[in-house]
């Protein structure tokens, strides 16, 4: 998954939701962000990739855990490691 790959996936996603707040932007910034640090520690630390299809579950997954605060049961580790980064950054939650 390159940068500019990770970054069109998500600008598209608010973008189809019409004008981006302030917020809204701080919000991609930080999700593209951490994805890609995420992205490029996993890689050092373990030799696998994160791909685009994984990051889609995952915040598929994230945005239901906002609105539910409650993360599913047995997630593949690297999504649910995703969440937990997105939801400390994001939201100030800790885990």
């Amino acid at each position: 998954m390159s940068s500019d790959d990770l970054k069109k996936y998500f600008e598209s996603i608010f973008a189809e939701k019409g004008e981006i707040t302030e917020g809204e932007k701080n919000i991609i910034m930080i999700l593209i962000d951490s994805t890609l640090q995420y992205r490029d520690q996993l890689v050092r630390n373990t030799g696998k990739t994160l791909t685009v299809e994984e990051t889609q579950m995952a915040l598929n997954i994230y945005m239901h855990a906002v609105k539910t605060g409650k993360l599913p049961a047995n997630l593949q580790k690297k999504i649910g490691q995703l969440i937990r980064i997105w939801l400390e950054r994001i939201n100030g939650m800790t885990f």
